[in-house]
């Protein structure tokens, strides 16, 4: 039962990374009246129809489902209206929200974006933060208006990438310094202590569109540049190449610094490592078509005659 002073906040959010976010809501005491996800979907080889990882944590806590398969449909947003809200707390939830719908809420909608904005706007900000060689990312909240992380700046907080974080890795990170910062700016927001700041235009960047494309391996690069997309993309589109016609992903690996390659060189095996166009990649984890994930060491055991092959 809500009390008389308990904000009415309606969470949306679909993916694992947004459950740290609605589990901090409701630990400190802004359990949101409900929540909004995408509809549950096929997943897997099967296509089982699986629920969303927001919807399974939500459904646990009692808290009311709404799974709008378009959530700026007439019905929705006479569904979302009846609940006078408060404040929508948005987390990857995966549907554009137009004007009619940014407009329900008292406080507006308050959005939770992986990286410092007005860098890295877009759906792959962590995976675009790694491949860009940046040394520091973090958590932006943004006031939401109709353009895509656009509006004015609520609360921002920094954070250091390691040269060893993975996709996972750096979002795992976030995903804390971010959920404490939701909880201390919502305070605010209902205190009436917060002064949104508008986004500086000159230093916007976008996200690339990623596909498994993406994670096809040029070894023309250099082995620092490959790093990252294998740290970047990986588990998905996960980064590979082709070797003898056979399509090869390369998991976890390091780069070993070195100088220039002979062109004829490049995409070969060597000593255990792939020569790239400058420098080398050193697999840790390997994965042949169709195969579990092996150590380099035992890749070499079962394909040697790829080891005298280039890849590509």
């Amino acid at each position: 039962m809500l009390s008389a002073t308990q904000p009415r906040i309606i969470f949306m959010g679909t993916p694992d990374h947004a459950v740290p976010f609605l589990e901090t809501l409701i630990s400190s005491g802004n359990k949101p009246i409900a929540i909004v996800t995408q509809p549950d979907r096929g997943s897997g080889r099967s296509l089982a129809i699986e629920p969303t990882p927001v919807k399974t944590v939500g459904a646990s806590y009692d808290i009311p489902i709404l799974q709008p398969e378009h959530i700026n449909d007439t019905s929705s947003i006479t569904q979302l209206f009846a609940l006078h809200p408060d404040l929508f707390v948005v987390v990857a939830y995966g549907q554009i929200l137009k004007k009619v719908v940014l407009t329900l809420p008292v406080y507006g909608c308050i959005n939770v974006h992986f990286s410092l904005l007005p860098r890295h706007r877009g759906a792959s900000p962590v995976e675009e933060s790694i491949l860009s060689g940046d040394t520091e990312t973090g958590v932006t909240l943004i006031k939401m208006d109709e353009q895509l992380d656009h509006g004015p700046i609520l609360a921002a907080q920094s954070l250091p990438i390691d040269p060893q974080d993975t996709t996972p890795s750096l979002r795992k990170k976030l995903e804390r310094i971010g959920a404490s910062l939701l909880t201390d700016t919502i305070q605010k927001i209902f205190e009436n202590k917060l002064t949104a700041t508008p986004q500086d235009e000159r230093s916007a960047t976008h996200t690339r569109r990623l596909t498994r494309q993406s994670g096809r391996i040029d070894w023309k690069k250099s082995a620092t540049e490959i790093d990252r997309q294998i740290r970047a993309l990986n588990p998905w589109p996960s980064t590979w190449t082709v070797c003898n016609e056979k399509r090869i992903k390369i998991l976890e690996a390091f780069a070993r610094a070195g100088g220039v390659n002979p062109s004829d060189r490049i995409g070969s095996f060597r000593n255990g490592t792939i020569l790239c166009g400058s420098g080398a990649i050193v697999p840790r984890l390997i994965q042949m078509e169709g195969k579990r994930p092996a150590s380099m060491e035992e890749f070499s055991r079962g394909y040697r005659s790829l080891l005298t092959q280039k890849c590509e």
